[in-house]
């Protein structure tokens, strides 16, 4: 209900019959005029008399209300609601919530959104009543590594809300922007949830944002909406702090054609830009860091984007030094949002991946092809070997040298269509598998001989099961992945056909017995395995049923995985992917989006402790870890 703080002044409106007695005094008498025509004056008189009526009436009613205003503002209104907090003199438990992402960094008229929202939150704070206790909360991702705080999260003890007023507008002060944030929704939750254990029965909810889609969700809210009504008596304010025409040039996610580069070979980044607001032209540089950490410019592509278009722009550069390299891609001139101006990434440069490759063949000098040689030519072709950009470096030695080698250096061992082989070559390669070792093991005609002594326990040892019998395909049978969700098929899901139906398997191992450790990866259209993985030790094994060797000319090739027609080339991927699986290129992962934990590993024996971590364009700082910590954590 209202009320009034001087309800005595209301006896002015009895002032209000003043305008009664002015309209009553200049009421107008009519003169008596003679004039000819009289009949056609009286008519006209008539109707003016009705016009000027209407208008004595209202200027009456406006002359009354203008009175009764005057009378109630002196006597100054206020409404008795739990509502509104801020006009109230008890104090109120608030929860302010502030969004802090680096959206809010966008600078409009000299300001940017956060910087507004702070002033504003400023005088909020300023309008509370004594004794109001906020919760200042951010959208910040809580920080958990040891020795630091989470900024954003408000103390509460069991007595107090939030924070005393002085203290609050202390904190609002620090706020500031954050690259790794929390769902807006999620935030506001959390505030809602402090707001229903308030005992006090005025309670408010600010929420600061610039309300842009990609933080105001309605699917995110729906919840919000539900909390709302479970706890009574809160006061929502959404203030939007946006700009009704935003102009940004932004720059998307990094994606570069490998993460882990043998030396000498190029390196393919591509990033999308895009616009938003009137058409414009930007330049975009490429930069990588020298041995100092000084950008070297690498590239640059001038880019004219018309409003809300997007445009994939493709760096290619190569001719890396050995180690990590470091680049970076930015968007050159002036802009509203800078945050999203400059794209950083990294790439390990590395020696070629040595791969030993052992078959039951010797190599002989001639003309003729050596079975060994489709697969070292598929991992390291000619022409790159001659320009040093190989990522594989193959070498071939029988099977039965085998046990002789030194295993150490290579980073993974295929052995193609083995023969019967005594215990000690399989002993050697399960003690370089249990080390770290990777091994990919092609069965195929060699194995007929005797087949029995693969299921020794030393074969066993690696191989994937038992060797049953070698079937022959009684339908049309060829490579049919059920998905493309495993590490080594990643990059043959944009296929929308299957690439190996034109290459059809005609012979194939059926194994038996399988370990529980043992999965497949591609299976035959028939749903039998043609690929597994095993993991032994540290190390893994990989089993395929059917040969890689057998030339289409072959009489009783197994399979025509090699044919050329139409191509063989799903062949040479198939096999690329395989060893760069095989040598962990996969695991090299070096590129982390913002709010992402990095997880390096570590190796056990190493005696330093202590680590610097340097953020891009920023002071580093040191990471402690236990003694024998396998993993550096970076968040």
């Amino acid at each position: 209900m209202p009320s009034f703080v001087h309800p005595w002044l209301l006896a002015g409106l009895a002032l209000a019959a003043i305008p009664v007695a002015l309209h009553l005094l200049m009421k107008q008498k009519p003169k008596p005029l003679e004039f000819p025509a009289l009949r056609l004056l009286k008519v006209k008189k008539q109707s003016n008399t009705r016009r000027l009526k209407l208008r004595h009436w209202m200027l009456l009613l406006f002359r009354i209300l203008a009175v009764c205003a005057m009378a109630a503002g002196l006597a100054r209104p206020s409404m008795q609601s739990t509502r509104f907090a801020i006009d109230q003199q008890a104090p109120v438990d608030a929860a302010v919530v502030v969004d802090n992402s680096v959206r809010m960094d966008y600078k409009h008229q000299n300001e940017t959104r956060l910087e507004a929202a702070k002033k504003l939150a400023l005088w909020l704070l300023g309008e509370f009543p004594a004794g109001s206790l906020v919760a200042v909360n951010t959208t910040s991702v809580p920080a958990n590594m040891a020795g630091r705080t989470a900024a954003d999260e408000t103390p509460v003890s069991a007595s107090k809300f939030g924070y005393e007023l002085p203290a609050a507008k202390q904190r609002v002060e620090r706020i500031t922007s954050s690259a790794a944030v929390r769902p807006l929704a999620e935030v506001v939750q959390q505030a809602l949830e402090k707001l229903k254990k308030s005992e006090r029965p005025r309670k408010e909810l600010y929420i600061l944002t610039d309300l842009t889609r990609i933080t105001w969700k309605e699917n995110d809210f729906a919840r919000v909406r539900e909390q709302l009504k479970e706890t009574e008596g809160v006061g929502l304010y959404v203030i939007d702090l946006g700009v009704d025409q935003p102009q940004n040039f932004s720059l998307g996610d990094i994606r570069l054609s490998n993460q882990v580069l043998p030396r000498n070979s190029p390196l393919e980044i591509s990033v999308d830009a895009l616009r938003v607001g009137p058409k414009v032209t930007r330049t975009i540089d490429l930069y990588l860091q020298d041995a100092d950490g000084k950008r070297v410019k690498r590239g640059g592509q001038t880019v004219e984007l018309g409003p809300n278009e997007l445009q994939e722009v493709v760096f290619r550069t190569e001719g890396f030094p050995t180690g990590v390299q470091q680049g970076v891609v930015e968007v050159i001139g002036d802009d509203g949002l800078i945050h999203d101006n400059t794209r950083y990434f990294t790439v390990d440069v590395r020696p070629a991946w040595k791969i030993l490759v052992a078959g039951p063949w010797p190599r002989a000098k001639g003309p003729y092809l050596h079975p060994s040689d489709y697969l070292i030519e598929a991992l390291s072709p000619t022409e790159e070997r001659q320009q040093g950009s190989a990522r594989f470096d193959c070498s071939y030695i029988p099977l039965t040298d085998l046990v002789h080698e030194n295993l150490a250096p290579y980073s993974a061992i295929s052995i193609l269509d083995p023969s019967p082989q005594p215990p000690p070559v399989w002993t050697h390669l399960r003690d370089y598998v249990q080390r770290g070792g990777r091994v990919a093991v092609f069965l195929g005609r060699s194995a007929l001989t005797r087949p029995a002594s693969f299921n020794q326990p030393e074969a066993q040892s690696l191989l994937a099961g038992e060797l049953e019998f070698a079937g022959r395909a009684a339908n049309e049978l060829y490579l049919a992945p059920n998905n493309f969700s495993h590490p080594m098929l990643s990059r043959f899901r944009s296929f929308e056909t299957n690439p190996w139906t034109y290459y059809p398997v005609f012979r194939y191992w059926k194994l038996k017995g399988r370990l529980d450790n043992v999965q497949p990866i591609i299976s035959f259209n028939n749903k039998l395995p043609a690929l597994l993985e095993r993991n032994w030790g540290k190390g893994r094994v990989l089993t395929m049923t059917t040969p890689i060797t057998d030339p289409p000319s072959q009489d009783d090739a197994w399979n025509l995985l090699l044919s050329q027609q139409p191509a063989a080339w799903p062949y040479v991927a198939l096999m690329n992917e395989l060893h760069l699986y095989l040598v962990g290129e996969a695991e090299g992962r070096f590129n982390y989006e913002t709010g992402q934990t990095a997880l390096l590993p570590l190796d056990p024996q190493e005696s330093r402790r202590q680590f610097a971590v340097r953020p891009p364009d920023e002071p580093e700082y040191r990471e402690r870890l236990e003694p024998g910590a396998r993993l550096l954590t970076v968040c």
